[in-house]
This record gives structure tokens, sequence and C-alpha cells, in this order.
């Protein structure tokens, strides 16, 4: 199971609090329903950086990234960029996980520095900028962050709008939310915990979509 590498969040927090500037970690699972947050925080002005986004980039042909992933798991595709599936398939397959921190070890520097380049050019338009990652914590992109809120729907759920979104198997939508932190622990590590669906009750939060909703605008308004 995912691991956090940091020191206890809540309280590695608080010196950056002292900033006018808001740098705001949204964080969730897959299929959390973050990228409708996003579109909020956008609406409010902030700028926003999508990890999940620059991911993809770091993977891209002729890259330092790519040239490795491809050297140590002989996934390029026939278009010549990492097939994705292919990949996904070795490593949420490697039951030993030795696969996966392998790949990670590869990708994750590339999209912190990804990451830390998108985040200092949008400071330099916005007072609030937002970053986005389902694995904010566990691949340690946290630093910047001066507020930590989680986003999170059941793990039924979750496995759902993968197998519909992503056209994974059961099986393969439950490897990959075991390579994350589960709700208990995000939630607990956050300042604000949002339920992101209807009829799941979960301790500190509202159940409905629209309430939730709400909370993000009335939170938001408490940064500045």
């Amino acid at each position: 199971k995912a691991t956090v590498s940091v020191l206890y969040w809540k309280h590695a927090r608080r010196d950056r609090k002292m900033t006018k500037r808001v740098v705001l970690g949204v964080y969730g699972g897959i299929c959390s329903g973050k990228s409708y947050t996003l579109d909020i925080l956008r609406r409010k002005g902030f700028g926003v950086v999508e990890v999940d986004k620059l991911g993809h980039k770091a993977y891209e042909r002729g890259t330092q990234c790519w040239e490795k992933v491809v050297k140590e798991f002989g996934v390029e595709g026939e278009d010549g960029e990492v097939d994705r599936k292919k990949l996904g398939g070795i490593v949420f397959g490697d039951k030993t996980g030795e696969s996966l921190k392998l790949l990670n070890s590869i990708v994750w520097p590339h999209v912190n520095e990804l990451t830390q380049q998108e985040l200092h050019a949008l400071q330099a338009q916005h007072t609030h900028v937002a970053i986005e990652a389902a694995l904010l914590l566990e691949a340690g992109w946290q630093s910047p962050c001066t507020h930590l809120w989680t986003f999170f729907v059941s793990q039924e759920i979750a496995i759902a709008r993968m197998m519909q979104a992503r056209s994974l198997s059961k099986e393969e939508a439950m490897q990959r939310l075991s390579a994350q932190l589960p709700n208990v622990e995000r939630i607990r590590l956050s300042e604000e915990a949002f339920p992101q669906e209807r009829r799941w009750i979960f301790d500190r939060s509202e159940t409905s979509i629209e309430e939730a909703e709400r909370r993000i605008t009335q939170k938001i308004a408490e940064l500045a």
C-alpha cells in the first residue's frame, strides 16, 4: 500500500501559512472529482497546475523520462510514444511492487520539475495558485502548498468510474487504487475534506455535491 514520505503535514505547513500568497493543494484519488473543483477555482481567479497532465508531458517522446521508461520497461508503442496501457499492465501487475517503485523513481522527479516551472510561471500572474495531483503526498510534491484540501469518493464509486472512463477491468482499477493512500489517511492529513458524491456519509463532511460546492466557495473566501 502507498505510504507518505513526509513529516506530518499539519505541522510542516505552519510556516508557509504566514505568506499572503496561497498555494492550495487539491488532493484526491483517481476519479474523485478534482476537475470539478478546478473549474470553480479558475472562476475565482486561481492559476491551476494540473500535475496529472504534466505527467503525460513527462512521457513525451524524446524526453529523458521517455528514454528511461522505454529502456527499463520496453514499452515504446508503434507511434514512438510510451504505450501507457502496456506500461500500466507491467507495473500494476507486479505483485512485489518493485516495478511501480522503479517507474516512480524515474517519472516523479521529472514531473516535479515541470510542476515547479509551471507554478513559478503562474505565480507571476496570480496571487492564488492551486496544485492538483492524485499523488500529491505520495510523491512528495506538497512542499510549496500553504493549504491542503482532499476530495474523495468511496472505493466502490472510484472503481466504477475508472472502469467506465478508462476501460479498465475491476482488478486493474483496484490495483491502481492500492497504489494510493486510503481516504481516511488523506482526510486525516488535510485541512478540509469534500465528498464528491451523494449518499455516502463520512465524518466531517456533507453528503450532497451542492453542499460541497457551497463549502468550496466559502473556503476559497477564507483563504484570502
